[in-house]
């Protein structure tokens, strides 16, 4: 080690949003980008998320990908693998950390504008990809989507004070906004 790495930060983590229009385009898109793509891990955060990439990746299409939830991760799993997120965890900190330490080559998250998160800060990305015409195959993605999700997520950090076990996303969401709503009066 030269003097002058000494001050190197580690390398980030390639990281990428890819963002279809609904849930349905998101499941087709997988299935192709899996299709295309070098990919050593699907991971999921919801079990919900987990089932239902499960049947459509292996059940109706046949692809035979293993998803991995993201609780159940050993170092060996991500470590310098290329993983597919099939979605976003609402809290920065708890991806952050995962990626961190278990520090993948690269990250590509799945995302639709009917995921959870998007529920909360979505509206102008939907408003762009209706405005500029895409259609249900095609995807948006660049680094400012990618920061935005960020925003979002730390947003919803600083309105919570805890975590929740949960099935979904959805239900993440649900029990976000009753929590918030709770602690606003």
């Amino acid at each position: 080690m030269g003097i002058f790495n000494l001050f190197n930060k580690e390398p980030a983590i390639s990281r990428t949003d890819l963002i279809w229009i609904n849930y349905a385009a998101k499941l087709n898109g997988t299935r192709d980008y899996l299709s295309k793509n070098k990919t050593d891990l699907c991971v999921a955060w919801f079990e919900e998320t987990h089932r239902g990439f499960t049947r459509f990746l292996n059940e109706e299409n046949h692809m035979n990908i293993g998803i991995s939830m993201a609780g159940s991760l050993r170092l060996y799993d991500l470590g310098g693998k290329n993983a597919v997120f099939l979605e976003h965890y609402p809290l920065y900190k708890k991806e952050a950390d995962l990626l961190s330490n278990y520090k993948p080559a690269s990250v590509c998250f799945m995302n639709s504008l009917d995921d959870a998160l998007f529920q909360i800060f979505g509206g102008n990305i939907a408003a762009l990809m209706r405005g500029m015409g895409l259609g249900e195959e095609e995807y948006i993605e660049n680094s400012m989507v990618t920061s935005s999700v960020i925003k979002a997520q730390k947003k919803v950090e600083k309105k919570i004070r805890e975590d929740f076990y949960v099935r979904s996303g959805q239900e993440w969401i649900d029990r976000y906004r009753s929590y918030y709503q709770h602690h606003q009066r």
